[in-house]
């Protein structure tokens, strides 16, 4: 007669197995949240890698900058010269205000529609406001001649304005380049630690 002797099997081996089958599924857990992030990061790096390269391709080239300021300034600078020129709009504008003053005096002293009494209170109105236009003309006339100089100055330093303007946008770069140097090693960091707690998985 056979006997069969029954098998057994010890708690403490299963209870083993359980917890090293939870702790490698927690590392994989553990790996895939960190892939994640990391992904994130590596894409995050990547954005700031392409503006830089934007933000360089757009101003390191020195002379392009103080050309391209030269062509703005130019472009603002020459219609202000061509409105406040000698008969240019201003003057145009002024001269323009006191003969409409002058010439309505002069047709209203000939008007027959009014009283003699109504036709020389408004001929003294019209003559308070050609003196009034006058006075006003000697002062725009003062400030169009002032801002007339220093537009024309203004047009001397074009040159040096687009240098500076230059030395600016170089600077820029330079805060680009230490702005990428510091995100570089920030992720080499992130990447190093990955790869440390991949090699460590399971073990």
């Amino acid at each position: 007669m056979l006997t069969f002797m029954p098998v057994v099997v010890a708690p403490t081996i299963v209870r083993a197995e359980s917890a090293s089958s939870a702790d490698v599924a927690a590392q994989v857990d553990e790996l895939a949240r960190q892939r994640a992030e990391l992904v994130t990061r590596l894409k995050g790096l990547k954005g700031k890698i392409d503006s830089a390269g934007d933000l360089i391709g757009r101003k390191a080239g020195a002379a392009e900058v103080a050309r391209a300021t030269v062509e703005e300034l130019r472009a603002v600078v020459s219609p202000l010269l061509a409105a406040v020129a000698d008969n240019g709009d201003i003057s145009q504008l002024a001269m323009k205000a006191l003969k409409n003053a002058s010439d309505r005096k002069a047709a209203l002293e000939r008007d027959t529609r009014f009283t003699p009494d109504e036709r020389a209170r408004l001929v003294a109105a019209w003559d308070v406001r050609i003196k009034a236009t006058a006075e006003a003309n000697v002062e725009l006339e003062k400030a169009r001649t002032k801002f007339l100089q220093l537009m024309y100055t203004l047009q001397t330093k074009e040159d040096l304005i687009g240098e500076w303007a230059a030395i600016a946008a170089q600077d820029e770069v330079i805060n680009a380049m230490h702005e990428l140097t510091a995100a570089l090693n920030e992720t080499s960091v992130d990447v190093k630690n990955f790869i440390a707690l991949l090699e460590g998985a399971g073990s």
